[in-house]
């Protein structure tokens, strides 16, 4: 089962670096698309070896500006890099899955953001078109931290959504990495 997973998600890393390949890199803040200079040295930066499976996902070793501007701050969507989404998917290669939106942010900093919205989890249990999919809509507090500097970006690693189903005493949490699909695909280079 474990290898057929790491086959997955090699297959899908390739893929995603081979469509990044052919596009430039673009930055979406507020809806604005910016270009990201291709000469920045963590773009490109020596690569080390990797391998995919057996090695974590790759962070960038730079120490992060704790004094840097709010402006400078972004995180993943997906492979977009963005700054206070209004929507954000958190399982981004799969149609029909949870995912948050309605996004109110209430402070976005280099030590952390944090935005009120809505949680929509899908009926679906494994895979399904999203036209299959029903949902139900929480409301939710997202909190993104842990910094990690490229360059001069830096972005999130970790998402934390709390939300608290109906009828239920205690909340529910879901974590994961905004930038799970960047670091696939920043692996994959090496």
């Amino acid at each position: 089962m474990a290898t057929g997973f790491l086959l997955v998600i090699g297959v899908v890393g390739f893929q995603l670096n081979q469509f990044l390949e052919t596009r430039p890199i673009e930055v979406v803040n507020n809806g604005e698309v910016a270009k990201v200079d291709q000469d920045d040295p963590a773009l490109n930066a020596p690569k080390e070896e990797f391998v995919l499976g057996e090695d974590a996902l790759p962070e960038s070793k730079q120490k992060v500006d704790m004094t840097a501007k709010p402006q400078a701050v972004y995180t993943y969507n997906c492979s977009d890099l963005v700054q206070t989404p209004k929507t954000m998917e958190i399982m981004c290669d799969e149609e029909g899955d949870d995912y948050i939106a309605d996004l109110v942010w209430t402070s976005w900093s280099v030590k952390g953001a944090t935005a009120n919205g809505s949680f929509f989890k899908s009926s679906c249990q494994i895979r399904c078109d999203e036209s299959m999919a029903e949902y139900v809509r929480y409301p939710m507090t997202l909190k993104l931290d842990q910094p990690v500097q490229e360059g001069k970006i830096i972005y999130f690693t970790n998402a934390l959504v709390s939300y608290k189903p109906q009828g239920e005493g205690s909340s529910s949490e879901i974590i994961f990495d905004p930038s799970f699909l960047h670091k696939i695909s920043t692996a994959v280079k090496r």
